[in-house]
């Protein structure tokens, strides 16, 4: 039994592909699970900016805490 070339397995399997994609039908339900999950991405990455800022100025905080305790901040 031959083997087809890899170049040609793949362009079959991408035209039978294509071919099915355009044929789906996408249902309400779907398209309703796709918004939901991208809001959660949505959330998941604001709260992760969030820690981000206030990891941020924690790591401020703690250097202006070290500043004022070696009197480096020039105040009297």
């Amino acid at each position: 039994m031959q083997t087809p070339p890899l170049h040609e397995d793949i362009c079959a399997r991408s035209a039978r592909s294509s071919s099915q994609r355009n044929t789906t039908v996408t249902c309400p339900q779907d398209t309703s699970a796709l918004l939901i999950a991208s809001q959660e991405r949505d959330a998941l990455e604001l709260a992760l900016e969030l820690i981000e800022l206030r990891y941020q100025e924690h790591c401020a905080r703690m250097e202006l805490e070290a500043l004022f305790a070696e009197g480096g901040m020039g105040c009297l």
